[in-house]
């Protein structure tokens, strides 16, 4: 699974470097005092920007293991190395509980 981190990271860039661009061609097309021309001018920008730009591309992502399902934010960890790592007390504010 580690061979997805350099992908995950180019799609990071990519959209880094686009953001900006993206949010103002956003705004123009969305303002309705704005002439009709220069709306649909930018929403034609926008369509010209490529889809490996955009955010949905990015997915969290475990930073052990590479995971992309069930990675919890706050520790940007998978579900599993979570439960491996707090059984041994490495992670700082997690308790083990049993019932």
């Amino acid at each position: 699974m580690r061979y997805l981190n350099p992908k995950d990271k180019r799609h990071r860039f990519a959209f880094l470097q686009q953001e900006r661009r993206r949010f103002f061609l956003k705004v123009i097309a969305s303002n309705t005092v704005i002439p009709n021309n220069i709306r649909i001018s930018a929403k034609y920008g926008l369509l010209s920007l490529r889809k490996y730009n955009s955010f949905c591309k990015i997915r969290n992502r475990c930073i052990f293991s590479g995971r992309s399902g069930a990675v919890y934010r706050s520790f940007r960890l998978a579900r599993s190395i979570i439960s491996f790592e707090s059984s041994q007390g490495r992670l700082s504010g997690v308790k083990r509980s049993s019932w």
